[in-house]
């Protein structure tokens, strides 16, 4: 290893502990306190065993007083930390992304989530924030000098929910399903057309919400669909029912999909002041909620990396295709758990479903747009490289969706893509 890259490396670990400032300093007692709820008092904290977690573009895990091993969990907190040096490896335009996600989450809980909390949306208390160096980065088309991204992240220090009254698991069944889509029913009708929370939003944080948004993806990957269609056929053909890849509509799938991509993208992403608009989670899968396990309880939404101004429908689009199995969806399951959200949006708003100024059409259309848009991310993103091996290498990963780890979900999936495709491709022009 040469030496530039071993210092990489090193200030890399450095920076990344999660024990660490931004700076790679020790976490003071004062600011330890602070995040373990023990003001006044200056306290070291210590990692929970067994619970840190380092995913692509985050480091976490529960932080105690490491004088009091014996804590209550309420005494715990949960510290998220991405800094520039923890996703160094990554080519610019995804590491960019990255620290804008968690620009985007630290903002959401320092200026949004506080008062959606006081309108009944399950948030976890964030008990600090602290952010660096992260203004201004989405304009930085190249990679600046490392000077630039010296002790620029993000570290979130949120109230710990993994205290056995609520759990996070997938695939999900339509009960649990129905507990997710009304726990994003209140959060879209805390921000329903409300303009200036929404031109707030415009501003600080994502502007089109969600992780699949075409304007917040590296541009390859819609440069490169059809192509990434055409090996994910290669790749399942064997795998699939006889003729399944062979049919006309399904074959061309990667070139439909390119044709409408920027077209359903325009249609999917509303100003601050278009009717319907509303604020969307945007990363709407299984694990980023947190159901509750006693009769009664409401679930809780976590990881707003991703959130910003959209349509509501767009959340449950992507929920129900990563979350739920063929066999919960089919059989009119979909359009059952579509109708449960447009209730419990109904509801959140104070009205009737079937007086509801969301109409079924229009929010059915949104349902289809947000449907063709999650697919275009999946086959660009993900699916031009999976394979059999690497969909069984995935199977057991709660974190990954099931079309990604799961040949019928995959497979269903791409039945409602050509669906979708077909009802609105007329209009494409």
């Amino acid at each position: 290893m040469d030496g530039h890259l071993y210092d990489l490396k090193m200030a890399e670990a450095s920076s990344s502990c999660l024990l660490t400032d931004l700076n790679g300093a020790p976490l003071s007692p004062g600011l330890c306190a602070r995040a373990l709820g023990r003001d006044g008092e200056g306290v070291a904290c210590e990692i929970v065993p067994g619970t840190e977690l380092r995913q692509a573009g985050s480091h976490s895990a529960l932080l105690r007083d490491a004088g009091d091993a014996a804590a209550p969990s309420s005494s715990l907190v949960f510290l998220k930390k991405v800094t520039a040096s923890f996703v160094a490896h990554k080519p610019w335009n995804d590491r960019r992304r990255v620290l804008l996600y968690i620009r985007n989450e630290q903002r959401f809980y320092a200026e949004f989530a506080d008062e959606l909390r006081a309108r009944r949306v399950g948030i976890p208390a964030a008990r600090l924030h602290v952010a660096a160096g992260l203004d201004g980065i989405e304009e930085l088309e190249d990679e600046p000098p490392a000077a630039r991204l010296e002790g620029a992240g993000a570290m979130l220090f949120i109230e710990p929910l993994a205290d056995g009254r609520f759990e996070q698991l997938s695939p999900l069944s339509p009960r649990q399903a129905r507990h997710v889509l009304a726990a994003a029913a209140r959060l879209h009708a805390a921000a329903w057309e409300a303009r200036a929370v929404l031109q707030r939003g415009a501003m600080r944080l994502q502007r089109h919400g969600g992780s699949f948004a075409l304007a917040a993806r590296n541009p390859k990957e819609l440069q490169g669909l059809p192509a990434s269609w055409e090996r994910f056929v290669a790749a399942f053909t064997p795998a699939a029912p006889p003729g399944f890849f062979a049919r006309p509509q399904i074959a061309s799938l990667g070139r439909r999909l390119a044709a409408a991509a920027v077209w359903v993208a325009a249609r999917l992403s509303p100003s601050p002041l278009d009717a319907h608009a509303t604020l969307v989670h945007g990363d709407l899968k299984a694990m980023n909620v947190f159901l509750p396990t006693g009769e009664g309880g409401e679930a809780v939404l976590i990881d707003f990396a991703s959130t910003g101004v959209g349509f509501g429908v767009a959340d449950v689009a992507l929920h129900l295709v990563h979350a739920l199995s063929p066999a919960d969806l089919d059989g009119g399951g979909e359009e059952a758990l579509l109708d449960s959200y447009l209730d419990a949006l109904a509801a959140a708003r104070g009205g009737a479903a079937d007086a509801a100024p969301y109409p079924r059409s229009l929010a059915l259309r949104h349902y289809q747009l947000a449907t063709i848009d999650y697919g275009r991310f999946m086959v660009g993103r993900f699916w031009g490289s999976a394979s059999p091996a690497s969909f069984a290498a995935k199977a057991g990963n709660e974190n990954i969706a099931l079309p990604n780890r799961d040949l019928g979900s995959a497979l269903r999936f791409v039945e409602r893509l050509s669906a979708c495709l077909a009802a609105l491709e007329p209009e494409i022009s």
